[in-house]
């Protein structure tokens, strides 16, 4: 299929293309594994974001929710790929559906389109304990394990310009007594490591060093988040190689991410480096499918696993021990990104608060309780 795209319109703030396949009501079948690909070129390098995904024109008939995004400043063709489990039957016009800019001229080319059958191997399923288990014991109010865990500080102005300090004080970070860790963001007024006053306080604690996930291995915490505008609580891990190559290039695994004014909702996420420049970010985001998970329930109500399988083929992330999302190498390597998630990664646990409309209506003090953190070697336990 190739069609060349040189006008669209605007309606009610969506513009759309599709191109047909064939019989995919009989072609994409339930539970089995499929590639989608196209070929895009964008001739003006509007920067605009174009996304892919399989859908027919009144958005219905989706076999998942699998899609891609991306935007091109340059006149080269680009492969859009991704690669699912079709976990709903496809209707007979579902199509390749282009979600379109919807403002300022466009004058894109696309060509190639595909949806092709590949085989997918679950990891294997792990039947015994954890190969290492890291505990928060100790009284209430004790610090974390020094051997275990280090205490960053900064932090004021980090990220999307973060409002808090971190700081290594127990009233920030310190352990319940009950075997959970308690990260505490409080509004009081702190002066960060470089000087700047801050009027929130939190904290940051990694494993960089000390312990660290192999690949092939699962790795899961039982979190109960706090919500309300502004708050970012998250649990991720990064490339042991983070102080010799920097970020992007060592990678990033957002295991879980919240974003306080949306209580309910669980994010993941995928940071990497292009194939053509370590400082520049790829990103496998939220708004890509199986990237934002509704939970029905607010963050702070009880605690959920939030686990990630990661190796040199694929990241695949869980809620509750339930497979949510799959990221492959082979996508990103045939988009022009670099896998570095076959190589060991550290664990971080933080509280950010964003500069969001209403942070200064939340009620603060707010803390993220975690328990015990799991590694197990070698695949998944069952759910």
């Amino acid at each position: 299929m190739v069609t060349t795209l040189t006008s669209r319109t605007d309606r009610g703030g969506w513009a759309y293309a599709l191109a047909p396949l064939r019989s995919p009501e009989t072609s994409l079948v339930v539970g089995r594994t499929y590639r989608l690909q196209l070929w895009v070129k964008d001739h003006r390098a509007s920067g605009s974001t174009l996304g892919v995904l399989l859908a027919n024109q009144n958005y219905a008939g989706r076999p998942a929710a699998a899609s891609v995004w991306q935007a091109y400043r340059d006149t080269d063709w680009h492969p859009l790929v991704t690669t699912f489990t079709a976990t709903s039957p496809a209707l007979s016009d579902t199509a390749v559906y282009l979600s379109l800019p919807t403002t300022g001229a466009l004058h894109l080319q696309v060509a190639g389109a595909s949806v092709r059958e590949v085989v997918d191997l679950p990891p294997p399923p792990v039947v015994s304990r954890p190969s290492r288990t890291l505990t928060f014991g100790g009284a209430a109010g004790s610090a974390v394990d020094p051997a275990v865990w280090n205490t960053e500080t900064g932090g004021y102005g980090w990220g999307v310009g973060e409002l808090q300090a971190y700081t290594g004080r127990r009233s920030n970070v310190c352990v319940d007594g009950l075997g959970s860790l308690v990260i505490t963001a409080r509004r009081e007024l702190v002066t960060d490591v470089g000087g700047a006053p801050a009027n929130y306080s939190s904290a940051r604690i990694n494993t960089c060093g000390k312990v660290s996930v192999a690949p092939g291995s699962y790795v899961e915490a039982s979190i109960t988040a706090p919500v309300g505008p502004g708050l970012w609580p998250a649990f991720w891990l990064m490339g042991v190689d983070h102080p010799v190559v920097g970020w992007p290039a060592c990678g990033e695994i957002d295991v879980f991410e919240g974003q306080g004014g949306q209580p309910s909702l669980a994010h993941n996420a995928l940071h990497m480096s292009t194939a053509t420049s370590s400082r520049t970010e790829a990103v496998c985001g939220w708004e890509e499918g199986g990237g934002v998970v509704d939970l029905g329930e607010s963050l702070d109500t009880r605690p959920h696993l939030f686990g990630a399988y990661f190796d040199r083929n694929v990241v695949r992330f869980y809620i509750d021990r339930r497979q949510v999302r799959v990221l492959r190498a082979s996508d990103a390597r045939d988009m022009g990104r670099e896998w570095p998630f076959d190589k060991k990664q550290f664990i971080l646990l933080n509280v950010a608060v964003s500069p969001t409309a209403g942070v200064a209506n939340t009620d603060f003090p707010k803390r993220m309780s975690v328990g015990a953190i799991r590694i197990f070697t070698g695949g998944v336990p069952a759910a």
